[in-house]
């Protein structure tokens, strides 16, 4: 009987450790998140680093060099790609209406067909919705 207890007792405490685990790692899941995305980058960037360190500059310099290299690299595809992905929002921000004038004119359809009723119900529903998630 004791052993049972003992077995019972050691099951109930590592449940209750797992539980306080996931609890914990729940409550700090974006601090969590930013120090995963930052070993990430750091073991991303760690040969680079050691690349230049081979060149006889110091490891601070290195990595400041390759930071710089960086913010070069992503503000430079930045500014080819934002003119472009404002035009491409500006078009189709002019044919969105025409989607909505669409969409009704197919609700308009659907409703002047003869279809069980709870099936004009369930459309209209959703059409409701997609015209809403549409113009937000």
């Amino acid at each position: 009987m004791n052993s049972k207890y003992r077995l019972f007792l050691r099951y109930g405490i590592f449940i209750m450790v797992v539980l306080a685990t996931i609890y914990f790692l729940f409550v700090v899941r974006e601090v969590l998140l930013t120090f995963i995305f930052a070993s990430f980058l750091a073991y991303i960037l760690f040969r680079p680093v050691l690349f230049i360190e081979k060149w006889g500059i110091p490891r601070i310099w290195a990595i400041l060099l390759l930071y710089l290299i960086l913010i070069a690299i992503f503000s430079t595809l930045l500014a080819l790609a934002i003119p472009g992905l404002v035009r491409e929002l500006g078009e189709l921000g002019k044919l969105l209406p025409g989607y909505a004038e669409e969409a009704s004119d197919l609700a308009k359809q659907l409703d002047n067909t003869s279809m069980p009723a709870r099936f004009n119900e369930v459309v209209r529903e959703n059409i409701g919705k997609i015209e809403s998630l549409i113009y937000s």
